[in-house]
């Protein structure tokens, strides 16, 4: 059961959730809104025993998430929904989880907790159909390959962002700059109904004119594919179902001041 402890909060903090609410769903390695504050934001299993226990923001850095790895690993079996929604993503296959702790050692990006995947991904069983037609932001970097799919066939007709949009055109290859390299950190953000629109950094990089709108009963941060499945650090991930265009900007800058992504 997750856990909730006492919640403090400071009027001064501008929480995503809190400015721009309404969110389908939100994960993030950082507090969110008030109602997260103080809240477990993710589930750790550790490499020695496969003991499993929550932990808030503040205990991912205070040391008792690796007091309570010790030397060893920890996985994150389930990432929490911070939008009020209970869309919580697990992962219950231990060679599919995405690494928060490495060999003793939290898992960073520019100083700040991240998930590490290794042809990783995490599965939520809800129908998202109206996701893809609005807006999705994502904190990563690395050589990823699917950074959503909610469902659908080989042929690829399915809802995604990732680096290959074959059946969909091409706007995933120029956000994600083909993923010839190995990436940095950047912001990636899409959204579109008749048309989409991909962001990297806050710069438009793609456009096509078509919606991404398809229903399905099961959502990934990954791939059904296991040769597609995500590679590289995670940090945040938010989902509206409500067009958020007008607040694009303002949306990228909260999490850019955060993770200090790009200038």
């Amino acid at each position: 059961m997750r856990r909730a402890l006492s919640k403090t909060y400071s009027a001064a903090a501008q929480l995503l959730l809190d400015e721009y609410p309404n969110a389908a769903a939100a994960y993030s390695l950082r507090e969110l809104s008030t109602a997260s504050v103080g809240s477990a934001i993710v589930r750790v299993r550790r490499s020695l025993d496969n003991a499993e226990q929550d932990f808030t923001a503040t205990e991912i850095t205070d040391g008792t998430l690796t007091t309570f790895t010790g030397a060893n690993d920890g996985f994150v079996t389930t990432w929490y929904d911070q939008s009020g929604n209970s869309k919580n993503l697990i992962q219950s296959s231990t060679t599919l989880q995405l690494q928060i702790v490495l060999s003793g050692v939290l898992n960073t990006q520019n100083s700040l907790p991240s998930l590490l995947g290794s042809n990783s991904l995490m599965t939520l069983n809800y129908d998202f159909s109206g996701l893809v037609s609005y807006m999705s932001v994502f904190s990563m970097s690395g050589t990823n390959k699917r950074l959503f799919i909610t469902s659908g066939d080989s042929s690829g007709l399915r809802n995604r962002l990732d680096n290959n949009l074959a059946a969909r055109g091409s706007v995933a290859d120029a956000v994600l700059a083909n993923n010839t390299t190995t990436l940095g950190q950047m912001l990636i953000t899409g959204f579109g109904t008749t048309s989409y629109n991909g962001y990297r950094n806050g710069i438009l990089q793609a456009s096509l004119d078509i919606g991404l709108y398809e229903s399905s009963t099961t959502f990934r941060i990954g791939s059904s594919f296991v040769s597609n499945n995500f590679t590289g650090n995670l940090q945040e991930a938010i989902f509206y179902e409500s067009d958020e265009s007008a607040n694009r900007t303002a949306i990228e800058t909260n999490i850019n001041d955060h993770y200090n992504i790009y200038p």
